[in-house]
């Protein structure tokens, strides 16, 4: 059975084609695929014409956000300080670098 996200689509009233994330070792069947950009979320435009990212321990370095590379394929391109000065102060994501480096605590599903 393959999963029809129609009416779930309709009742939250998206219209995007919906994006995922697949980590496979096979990539030539989510061919034809975009160029890597600045971030990995520079594909976006790509996708929505039914084109894919490929993002791999090989490409990783490729986009310029290191985000990418570590929260996808566990990869620390540049000091993780690095990335949190530049989401908070440059980007203005968080209220400080600080709350960018908390390390995440593994989640317990009962």
């Amino acid at each position: 059975m393959v999963p029809d996200p129609s009416k779930l689509l309709e009742i939250a009233q998206i219209e995007n084609l919906l994006v995922g994330f697949y980590d496979t070792p096979e990539k030539d069947s989510f061919a034809s695929f975009t160029e890597a950009g600045h971030c990995i979320f520079s594909g976006y435009q790509g996708w929505m014409k039914g084109e894919s990212s490929c993002l791999s321990e090989q490409t990783a370095g490729n986009y310029g956000c290191p985000g990418a590379g570590y929260w996808n394929c566990n990869l620390s391109t540049v000091p993780q300080e690095m990335v949190a000065h530049y989401l908070a102060v440059d980007e203005g994501l968080k209220k400080s670098p600080g709350l960018n480096t908390a390390t995440p605590q593994p989640q317990t599903l009962l």
